[in-house]
């Protein structure tokens, strides 16, 4: 039986290891980051913490649904390099609070201080982008997040 049949025989129910495997079925196949396998989602074959990150970029506007396609076919040739795309493209979601070009006087939603680009709100003060940030090439991390 292929290596691939066996982990996807383990992931969907009891162990199916063969006879001189068997001390080893309470630890089965590690995955993903030491993940078991039934941590992961059974279409797309990502752990479930990327997977949600994932969702997470295609809801902010990061990714569409093409994108995340290819991520999730990506994902089976290099598990590492995909999951580092999806982590920093996660992290750029509503940047503008970590940027030392942010200001939040009052309630308010935040401005930029910076981008002349921005439509005036008042004073010195610009609207925010609407990607939030997350490809603003005046970002740079406020010395409080450092």
């Amino acid at each position: 039986m292929a290596y691939l049949e066996q982990l996807k025989k383990i992931s969907e129910g009891p162990c199916t290891l063969p006879k001189e495997q068997k001390q080893f079925a309470d630890i089965h196949c590690l995955g993903f980051l030491g993940t078991r396998p039934g941590a992961f989602h059974k279409e797309d074959g990502l752990p479930d913490a990327l997977l949600q990150m994932l969702d997470g970029c295609l809801a902010a506007g990061l990714y569409d649904a093409n994108e995340r396609a290819l991520l999730v076919r990506l994902f089976d040739d290099d598990e590492a390099g995909v999951a580092s795309l999806i982590e920093d493209m996660h992290a750029r979601i509503d940047r503008c609070r970590t940027c030392q070009h942010f200001r939040r006087p009052g309630l308010s939603e935040g401005y930029c201080v910076t981008r002349g680009d921005l439509p005036a709100a008042y004073g010195l003060l610009r609207e925010q982008p609407a990607d939030r940030g997350a490809w603003c090439s005046a970002f740079e991390v406020a010395r409080a997040w450092r």
